[in-house]
C-alpha cells in the first residue's frame, strides 16, 4: 500500500491516493500502529478535495477511527457522527452501513449500549430496504 500511495501521487491520481491513504491508515491501525496510521489519515484529509463528499466522508471515518484507538473519545465520536451525516446528506449511502458499524462497536466499546442500539436499528433499516419482504 505504501508504494501504492507514492505510485498514485506521481501520477497525480488524487481520488485514488485519498483511498490508498486511507486503507493504509486502516491496515496499519489493524496491525497496532497507531502513530503511522494517523500520519496516513491526516494525509488523506488533506488530499481529499471539498466537492468529494464520499471521500471526505470515509476519511473521517478512518481518523475517527484512529482516534478511539488513541483515547481521544470526544474527537473520534464528532468525526464518526460527521461522517454518517456527510453521508446521509449524499447519494453515497452505500457507505453509510460502514460508519454506523464502525461507531456502534466504538459505543459498545464504551458501554454505551443503548446509543448503540440507536446506531445499529439505523444500520437495520439501511440494510432492508423499505418494502422488502423480510428474510426467514
Amino acid at each position: 500500500m505504501r508504494e501504492a500511495v507514492r505510485s498514485l501521487l506521481s501520477l497525480q491520481e488524487r481520488a485514488k491516493v485519498i483511498e490508498a491513504q486511507r486503507t493504509l491508515a486502516e491496515l496499519l491501525l489493524a496491525k497496532g500502529h497507531v502513530e503511522e496510521a494517523e500520519r496516513w489519515a491526516l494525509s488523506a484529509v488533506e488530499t481529499v478535495g471539498m466537492q468529494d463528499a464520499m471521500s471526505r466522508a470515509n476519511v473521517r471515518l478512518v481518523l475517527g477511527l484512529v482516534r478511539a484507538a488513541q483515547g481521544r473519545d470526544e474527537e473520534a465520536e464528532l468525526l464518526f457522527r460527521d461522517a454518517i451525516d456527510s453521508l446521509a446528506s449524499t447519494d453515497y449511502r452505500n457507505s453509510e452501513p460502514e460508519a454506523l458499524a464502525a461507531y456502534s462497536r466504538f459505543l459498545r466499546d464504551r458501554g454505551r449500549d443503548e446509543e448503540a442500539e440507536a446506531a445499529e436499528a439505523r444500520l437495520a433499516e439501511l440494510l432492508e430496504p423499505e418494502g422488502a419482504a423480510p428474510i426467514i
